[in-house]
């Protein structure tokens, strides 16, 4: 194929791309910090024998936020108010964030 890009520069664009958009975001992240915002719940887990629940806030940040008991299933779907935290390396690409309000 003619004037194609050679592999290795195009990869190393494509590692630059990504840097720039992890960058991105963290700077994005970073406005919401202390922040309230509702989490629409994806799922649950247990890290460390502690249970948490995780979702997508309405400002499309990934958030995990603990809770008192582990039940896989029991909030998906649901609603939960939360105050924004940083992303602190407990899940990665998560932000840890406290809640506020569960709705029921």
């Amino acid at each position: 194929m003619t004037n194609c890009v050679p592999e290795r520069i195009s990869g190393e664009r494509a590692e630059k791309l990504r840097n720039l958009s992890d960058d991105l975001y963290r700077e994005y992240a970073e406005r919401w910090t202390g922040k309230e915002t509702e989490v629409i719940i994806e799922g649950s887990e247990e890290i460390s024998g502690k249970a948490y629940l995780k979702g997508l806030s309405d400002n499309y940040l990934k958030v995990i936020f603990p809770v008192d008991e582990y039940i896989p299933g029991k909030y998906d779907g649901r609603r939960a108010l939360v105050k924004l935290g940083k992303e602190d390396g407990l899940k990665e690409g998560y932000f840890y964030s406290k809640l506020v309000n569960l709705y029921i």
